[in-house]
């Protein structure tokens, strides 16, 4: 394994900069169960030592698993360890899709997941049987069941909203971490709102003339394909002489979707690298998804970029596949 120059703190205070250190920290000075079990200053210089040899080794996941069970712990202080080491490390990927999650990363959270579990069914042979009543609350597929039974989208909309925000206000426990793939629940979700809310939106458009794509019908990433290829008909290339902030801000007012800060929005997300923002095959299947589009309103210019673009994407796959 490869070592990590890691320097020890001497005042408990410069850790206490963040919810999930001073959640430890009281829990380590004041709740009966873990305030005898480790010195506060010396379990927070373990748990983030550990985490930056985790972090240094990410892809040697039974060398990382054989170095934390060699610790010399006992069984309860491992225990702790273990599960707040894995939040540590669920907190880098909370907010990223399946797809952009490092792979060696997410197997080496699985063997330390898999030694937890041990340890908590070792320790805790209640709690194994709480959580698995919790799994099916916040398993997706019990969801998707629940909102079955749920008669009008509003309601449907009010009930997967209540669900994300209790998972999102319980990251860190680890009866939810879990009891359920919590980096999958959320995205899931989120399909599921923003479907009823397309639903909801040509609820109250019902006499559209047919033909038209609403906003809703389309994603993220195909609206911005097509702002991105009509601005440059008109001789405007995001990035270059048209500001990307104000594109992504009006594509949160034309579909309705909330706006926290533009730096955050997906749209801004995608404008920074358009039309490079997916690998090929995913960008050939968003470019003939709106070429139709171009064509059917006589934008000719635009439907030949996009064309070109299509042949590029097929030629670096064909590249690729000769490697």
């Amino acid at each position: 394994m490869i070592k990590v120059d890691f320097k020890p703190k001497t005042n408990v205070e410069e850790y206490l900069t963040n919810d999930f250190n001073t959640r430890l920290y009281y829990q380590l000075t004041e709740d009966e169960k873990y305030k005898s079990m480790f010195d506060v200053l010396k379990f927070f210089n373990l748990l983030y030592e550990q985490f930056e040899i985790v972090r240094t080794n990410i892809e040697k996941p039974i060398s990382v698993t054989n170095h934390l069970l060699q610790l010399g712990l006992q069984k309860e202080q491992l225990h702790y360890l273990l599960d707040n080491l894995y939040s540590l490390l669920s907190q880098i990927t909370n907010d990223k899709s399946e797809n952009e999650i490092y792979r060696p990363f997410k197997i080496c959270k699985g063997f330390i997941a898999k030694e937890y579990n041990k340890l908590d069914e070792e320790l805790n042979p209640k709690k194994v049987i709480q959580d698995v009543k919790q799994e099916k609350k916040y398993d997706f597929e019990k969801v998707k069941e629940h909102l079955e039974t749920i008669p009008d989208l509003k309601s449907k909309l009010k009930y997967l909203l209540e669900i994300k925000t209790e998972v999102k206000h319980k990251q860190y426990d680890w009866g939810v971490l879990r009891s359920t793939d919590h980096l999958n629940l959320i995205p899931n979700i989120d399909l599921e709102i923003a479907k009823i809310k397309d639903l909801l939106m040509l609820e109250s458009q019902p006499n559209l003339p047919k033909g038209i794509t609403l906003p809703g019908e389309l994603t993220n990433s195909q609206l911005v394909l097509i702002f991105f290829y009509f601005f440059k008909q008109n001789g405007l290339e995001p990035r270059k002489n048209i500001d990307i902030s104000s594109i992504a801000k009006f594509l949160h007012l034309i579909t309705g979707k909330e706006l926290t800060n533009v730096i955050n929005s997906d749209f801004y997300k995608k404008l920074l690298r358009v039309p490079n923002f997916k690998k090929d095959k995913e960008l050939i299947k968003d470019l003939e998804t709106i070429l139709p589009m171009f064509k059917k309103v006589q934008l000719n210019e635009a439907a030949k970029m996009i064309e070109n673009e299509i042949e590029m994407a097929r030629s670096e796959i064909k590249h690729s596949n000769k490697k």
